[in-house]
C-alpha cells in the first residue's frame, strides 16, 4: 500500500525494509527512488527546516554526516553516505513536489508497501547465491 498526496501528485511514498521508496511519474514513465530510512531522516529533517530551499549548481550540505544537494539541468542530485558514493538524481519538479508533501507533513508516517513479484524474486535469487540453496521462508522451508 502506499500513501499518497495532494500536494505531491505524480509521487507516491512507501517503506520496504530500511528503506523509503518514493515511486513518481515523469516522461511516462514509472520511476523509483530509494532512499535508507536514517538518510531519509535526515533529508526531511532538512527540508522541514527550510535548508535545502535554495538549491542550485553548487553542493548544499544538509546533514553533518555528509548530505549534499544541488540542482544540474533540471535535476536534483542528493549525496550521501561515507565520501559521497551514494547519489540519488531526480527531475526538480518531482523534488517540488517531495518537498511540498514534507512540509506539509503528508509524508510523516510512511506505510509499508508490499514488493511485487518480480522484487520477491529478485531478493530471492540474491539471498540464494549469498546462502547458496534453497532460502528458508522463500522456497517453502521452514525457518
Amino acid at each position: 500500500m502506499w500513501q499518497t498526496s495532494a500536494v505531491a501528485p505524480a509521487c507516491k511514498f512507501g517503506r520496504e525494509g530500511i528503506d523509503v521508496v518514493i515511486g513518481y511519474d515523469y516522461g511516462g514513465e514509472t520511476q523509483e527512488l530509494r532512499i535508507p530510512g536514517v538518510v531519509w531522516l535526515g533529508l526531511a529533517e532538512a527540508i522541514a527546516a527550510g535548508r535545502l530551499k535554495d538549491l542550485d549548481g553548487g553542493w548544499l550540505a544538509w546533514s553533518l554526516a555528509g548530505g549534499r544537494a544541488r540542482v544540474v539541468d533540471g535535476y536534483v542530485h542528493l549525496a550521501y553516505g561515507y565520501l559521497h558514493r551514494m547519489e540519488a538524481r531526480l527531475p526538480a519538479s518531482v523534488w517540488q513536489q517531495i518537498t511540498a508533501a514534507v512540509r506539509a507533513h503528508a509524508v510523516d508516517a510512511l506505510p509499508v508497501i508490499e514488493a511485487d513479484a518480480e522484487c520477491q524474486a529478485r531478493a530471492a535469487r540474491e539471498a540464494r547465491a549469498k546462502l547458496g540453496g534453497s532460502v528458508p521462508g522463500v522456497d517453502g522451508d521452514e525457518w
